[in-house]
């Protein structure tokens, strides 16, 4: 039975969610507690770990993990378990492929090693010369070097590939691996070439992939393996297996890239990690919290930077952990710091803070909430957020926080964050899933030329969703209802707290309503058009000439949409 299938299995799951399925469980301490499925029992001696994603009854003495939960509950053997919880999270597994199969993922395995050692003994080689004073220019030691098993591809189409073949590894292994591309006139040549090589180790010590960085100004800087048999970038983090046991005692800290990790071990801080090539994902979440529930997010100082932390904290809000991040000053990367300043960075660490803290302090601080549309616009921001945390403490903490800091009535708050998550049927409110309508809508709450172009090209009649065209119908008759509460229906009201809950809007505002209008329009031309086509398809030759001039008439009408939504703004 393969380790790697189990520890898939365990990783992609939270305990919680598949006990909570069969076992109610209240949060009490550092753990959930519940009535044992094992023995009957009045008071709850059934306790499961998040942390740890272990089970045990103090009443029965049943304990284990998720595998032995199923087995438990369901009758079960082992090879059952697994096959269930495996169809369960879509995870393929080698035991049930065949015997070629199953003798290919080793065959890879056998190939990613043997080309780590042939990297590192080229680095160490007289062709590695510029590597090595590469690595030692930016005062990487050679015990760091050693530790990270860091190697150097030559500067040859086929050094690695005739390495490979050499020692048995046939062309097909080392393509299936990642290791070379195919050409478009056949054959194969080595997909990584003069770089400094970084190893990628998952946490059962295998060879999975590679990571490679330029020693000049050559772009791309970096390049990574791609997607193989034996590797899924979203499951695996740079020097986890390194830095594993640092982590269970200290946390962990999530940084960028490679370097970051080798030039902070280097400097000796052990407990760093590194996506690869991705965004830090709920996998990476699953995996790190089976060791410690202290994760510190570093990210640049910058715009994007900023913008990048909102997108983190979607993959915790599954989840009771709050990560904490880190703002890097502009200009510098954890691979400068360690180098340069590691008190500067262990500073940076030692004053790193709640991501809730930063979001609602930067959605604040970017919007104006003295004013009634800059607190909507905040709101737009944080409330889909605070709607998706599942843990029911930290989203009441939060939407209290929300209260605080807007003077919005606590009920009002709770009303809004409720619409965008689960709500029972008889409060259902509803779902806007044409990002064009849903904007126009938005819009024609904030903008009073929205109104002005709704009535100009009665663009009523182009909604299709019903909620949105009974909003737009109560604001073209009576105006806007978020400055008329009182004479506002409830269910338009609720319409309109969905809409404005919803993501904010990226362009300014003129361009937006510029933009959204002419999609609406395109959207009607090219239904005419079509239905003109359709048409002349079908008809007599006696009518074809009157329509085909009409589909040209619209078809020029259709060009000179920008002018005509001019037009209609410049009207007073």
């Amino acid at each position: 039975m393969s380790s790697d299938i189990k520890e898939r299995v365990l990783s992609h799951f939270d305990i919680i969610d598949v006990i909570s399925e069969q076992v109610d469980l209240k949060k009490r301490g550092g753990k959930h507690w519940g009535r044992c499925p094992f023995h009957n029992e009045t008071e709850p001696s059934f306790s499961v770990d998040q942390a740890k994603q272990m089970f045990y009854c103090f009443g029965c003495k049943e304990g284990g993990n998720l595998i032995d939960f199923v087995i438990k509950t369901k009758n079960l053997n082992y090879r059952e378990a697994l096959d269930e919880l495996c169809d369960k999270a879509g995870i393929e597994q080698p035991e049930r492929l065949q015997k070629q199969n199953r003798s290919e993922i080793k065959l890879i395995y056998e190939a990613n090693r043997t080309a780590m050692n042939f990297y590192a003994k080229m680095l160490h080689s007289g062709k590695g010369t510029a590597a090595l004073d590469y690595l030692k220019a930016r005062g990487i030691k050679d015990s760091t070097i050693d530790n990270f098993i860091i190697g150097y591809a030559l500067d040859e189409w086929d050094a690695l590939l005739s390495h490979l073949k050499k020692n048995g590894i046939s062309e097909e292994i080392v393509f299936k691996a990642g290791l070379s591309v195919e050409r478009k006139s056949g054959g194969f040549y080595d997909r990584f070439r003069n770089r400094v090589m970084f190893p990628i180790i998952d946490r059962n010590s295998e060879v999975v992939a590679f990571g490679g960085r330029v020693i000049d100004e050559s772009l791309p800087k970096y390049i990574n393996s791609p997607e193989t048999p034996v590797f899924e970038k979203r499951r695996v983090l740079y020097n986890f297996n390194n830095a594993r046991d640092s982590i269970k005692h200290d946390g962990v800290v999530v940084v960028e890239g490679y370097m970051d990790v080798v030039s902070l071990a280097n400097a000796g801080f052990s407990r760093a990690v590194a996506v690869l090539g991705t965004n830090f994902s709920e996998d990476h979440v699953k995996l790190i919290r089976r060791f410690t529930n202290s994760i510190k997010l570093v990210f640049d100082g910058d715009a994007a930077g900023r913008k990048a932390i909102f997108k983190a904290v979607e993959q915790f809000l599954s989840t009771d952990i709050v990560p904490e991040v880190v703002l890097l000053p502009e200009g510098m990367d954890p691979d400068d710091l360690a180098r340069k300043d590691i008190q500067k960075w262990n500073s940076l660490l030692k004053d790193s803070m709640s991501i809730w803290d930063f979001i609602f302090d930067e959605s604040f601080a970017r919007n104006d909430t003295s004013k009634m549309e800059g607190k909507r616009a905040a709101i737009s921001e944080i409330v889909p957020l605070i709607s998706r945390v599942r843990d029911f403490a930290l989203r009441d903490m939060l939407e209290n926080r929300l209260y605080e800091r807007t003077g919005i009535a606590r009920e009002t708050i709770t009303r809004i964050v409720k619409s965008r998550g689960d709500v029972k049927a008889d409060e259902a409110i509803p779902v806007l899933n044409d990002p064009v309508e849903e904007m126009f809508a938005k819009l024609l709450l904030l903008d009073t030329d929205a109104v002005k172009i709704l009535s100009v090209f009665n663009l009523l009649s182009e909604f299709t969703n019903k909620d949105i065209s009974k909003l737009a119908a109560w604001i073209l008759e009576h105006g806007n209802c978020m400055e008329k509460r009182a004479d506002c229906p409830e269910d338009i009201w609720r319409i309109a707290e969905k809409i404005l809950s919803c993501s904010g809007i990226e362009l300014e505002r003129k361009k937006a309503l510029n933009d959204i209008t002419a999609r609406m329009l395109l959207r009607r031309y090219d239904r005419e058009i079509k239905d003109l086509h359709d048409m002349i398809t079908a008809s007599e030759k006696s009518e074809q000439f009157k329509l085909l001039a009409r589909r040209k008439k619209l078809v020029e009408e259709r060009k000179n949409i920008p002018n005509y939504i001019m037009e209609a703004l410049e009207k007073k």
